[in-house]
């Protein structure tokens, strides 16, 4: 149906069939360039929280992908990560250790420490262990130095909930510890990609 899509539930951390109860679509452009965006509103059914999501589409998208490409993100609850240029399997890694953040705080660390291993092991590093393939990555420069220690600390509390049967953490440490992670992820996937769209759209 045209009335629900899927989404990841940022308040109860579900990934549902959430229903559209407001949407408004937006056409503009010139002689040179034209596309839409379009705002929707969605509920869980969940835990009944609305969830607003806007998709935008450029006619040079018809370039690189098929006609049927839309460009989305959630707007609200807001998440700093743009999971649309993250391979699927990543951003599926991700949203499930999101998905127990507020109930098992171990088990978020395990799986956001999965989450790594899967980005590593997407980018060459296969061998050896975690502190080894962050390693290997810095000294191919795909991974800056500034982000060597974020990872080294989220790699850390993966490895301690993996084999402790509580952690010890806060909240705030845990959002740090996610915000670690999405660096990773940004600065890897999403930022080059933002740029080749942002060159296309200059043409």
């Amino acid at each position: 149906s045209t009335n629900q899509k899927v989404y990841q539930c940022y308040h109860c951390g579900n990934r549902t069939l959430m229903n559209l109860v407001c949407e408004h679509r937006e056409d503009w452009g010139d002689d040179n360039i034209r596309g839409y965006t379009i705002s929707s509103i969605y509920i869980c059914p969940v835990c009944k929280n609305a969830t607003y999501v806007e998709r935008y589409w450029e006619d040079w998208m018809h370039e690189e992908y098929d006609e049927e490409f839309e460009y989305g993100k959630i707007c609200y609850p807001v998440i700093s990560l743009d999971t649309n240029y993250v391979p699927d399997k990543i951003k599926a890694a991700y949203e499930t250790a999101l998905k127990v953040k507020n109930t098992d705080s171990a088990l978020c660390l395990i799986g956001l420490r999965r989450t790594l291993e899967m980005i590593f092991n997407d980018k060459g590093e296969t061998k050896g262990n975690l502190v080894k393939k962050i390693e290997g990555l810095v000294e191919r420069t795909i991974l800056p130095p500034t982000l060597k220690e974020a990872t080294d600390i989220a790699r850390h509390f993966g490895n301690s909930a993996a084999h402790a049967e509580t952690v010890e953490i806060s909240t705030h440490e845990l959002n740090l510890i996610i915000e670690f992670v999405e660096s990773v992820m940004d600065y890897i996937y999403v930022i080059p990609n933002k740029m080749l769209r942002f060159k296309k759209s200059e043409c």
